[in-house]
């Protein structure tokens, strides 16, 4: 009990490391049935989208949360640390665009897991380029205003939900998957539909597929190295 008052404290104190004893104190992080993964979800999505226009919430966040920055290589523990660190995110912004939207480009919900996945991306647009073009690109209409903005930040992030519908994790990464990579898991699943509807492939489009797989391959053991 005492260890686990112990890892409590160092958590909320947002030290290097969170106690073993507390993680195991603290609330069961299996994965929650689907009605409140569905409303976690959309939560998550109402959130993200509306971030730069309103403060965001804090009750759903947990004391043990950890947030695990992969293009810096830092993490954050303690939910208190994580939300001052979006406070400060959501002011910078505010500040460096007049116009800032946070867009959620795609979303996937994996009910075993219990995460949510997020490719999302920042537009915004400068209040020098926004005095320039505001007549020549009519930027009084918002869809001319979200296209001639420019992308500030882009990337995936993993979002970990507990039984409760609390968020315990928030695993962030900006190397977001590239168009070439994509046309390469399209044409790998085309020959494989191929394969399946009619017991054979031709010949040219697997010697196109093999080519892009070993490419494919070839990436693949790079970034590993």
């Amino acid at each position: 009990m005492q260890l686990c008052k112990l890892g409590s404290w160092l958590c909320r104190r947002g030290g290097p490391m969170v106690s073993k004893a507390y993680r195991c104190c603290s609330t069961s992080s299996s994965p929650p049935d689907a009605g409140v993964m569905e409303e976690t979800s959309k939560r998550i999505h109402r959130e993200v989208s509306l971030f730069f226009l309103r403060k965001p919430s804090s009750d759903w966040i947990r004391p043990d949360f950890v947030f695990e920055n992969r293009s810096t290589n830092k993490t954050i523990v303690g939910g208190l640390q994580y939300y001052r660190s979006l406070l400060l995110f959501k002011a910078w912004g505010n500040f460096r665009f007049p116009f800032i939207l946070f867009r959620i480009r795609q979303s996937e919900t994996n009910l075993e897991n219990g995460t949510v996945t997020l490719h999302w991306d920042i537009k915004g647009m400068t209040q020098l380029r926004l005095l320039i073009w505001y007549f020549p690109k009519k930027l009084w209409y918002p869809t001319h205003m979200i296209k001639h903005s420019n992308t500030w930040k882009e990337g995936i992030s993993v979002i970990h939900v507990d039984k409760d519908g609390k968020l315990y994790r928030h695993i962030f990464d900006d190397k977001v998957p590239s168009s070439k990579l994509k046309a390469i898991f399209s044409l790998k699943e085309s020959i494989q539909r191929k394969i399946k509807d009619s017991g054979r492939v031709e010949p040219q489009l697997l010697s196109k597929g093999e080519k892009y797989l070993t490419i494919h391959s070839h990436i693949n053991n790079k970034n590993a190295s």
